[in-house]
């Protein structure tokens, strides 16, 4: 003969067969394993089975009501919990006029938490305005806005240098115990105080803090009742002042 043949045996058949069957159980095994990954990640992006059901706001909140942080994270609230954009959702809430920060992240499995740092009002700012501790202004509904606030006014870009001045005023004024109702520093620089009595000050951009130091504590000598007199005092002269009486 001028070949070789041999004959497969019973035993080579049967290995032959089983290794076959083996393939085409791991194929349908991971064909079915990749269903179930792809239904899974269906699911878990689906909006209608893995809504956001809450809000859920944190922070130690004066003027911010929840309906307002709610109506403005709506559209986002209608996108599954795994598709909400985090980022986006933050910036929406960073722009309302009483967020100074805001942090937010998903709690499992249908809740959205929001973290958020108000802003300090430290006065009402020009017409509709509030200044903030920080220097910002903003804008909020005007009845959110407390009613004890003192009215700053000045020229754009005099925000900051306005608080600061009314700040070291307050506190010079502090024996006198009247707040400043009233703020303002004119296009010349010169300051008009409007006292909660009824008292007006005007003050040079000179040297302003000590002139109202020197008349407060004369005005301490003089009594309550020479200041309840006084209608408006000058502040602007070197050495005294002025003084409108009643």
């Amino acid at each position: 003969m001028s070949g070789l043949y041999q004959a497969k045996t019973r035993h080579d058949i049967v290995y032959h067969t089983t290794r076959k069957k083996r393939w085409w159980y791991s194929a349908a095994f991971s064909f079915m394993l990749s269903g179930v990954l792809v239904w899974g990640v269906i699911l878990l992006l689906d909006p209608i089975s893995m809504p956001i059901k809450s809000v859920r706001l944190g922070g130690q909140l004066q003027h911010i009501k929840a309906e307002e942080v709610q109506n403005a994270v709506l559209k986002n609230m209608q996108r599954s919990f795994f598709l909400v954009n985090i980022t986006t959702v933050q910036q929406i809430v960073a722009v309302l006029p009483w967020v100074a920060q805001a942090d937010v992240r998903r709690v499992w499995p249908d809740t959205l938490q929001i973290v958020i740092k108000e802003r300090i009002p430290a006065a009402r700012w020009g017409a509709q305005g509030v200044i903030s501790e920080t220097g910002v202004v903003f804008y909020p509904e005007p009845t959110s806005i407390p009613a004890e606030l003192a009215q700053l006014r000045g020229p754009p870009g005099s925000e900051q240098r306005v608080l600061d001045h009314y700040h070291q005023f307050q506190t010079a004024l502090k024996p006198l115990v009247w707040k400043i109702r009233e703020l303002e520093m004119n296009a010349r620089g010169n300051w008009l105080i409007d006292m909660a009595g009824g008292l007006k000050l005007v003050l040079s951009d000179t040297n302003s803090i000590n002139s109202l130091r020197h008349f407060v504590q004369a005005s301490v000598e003089m009594g309550t009742n020479s200041l309840e007199k006084m209608r408006t005092v000058d502040l602007r002269y070197h050495n005294g002042f002025a003084v409108e009486w009643r």
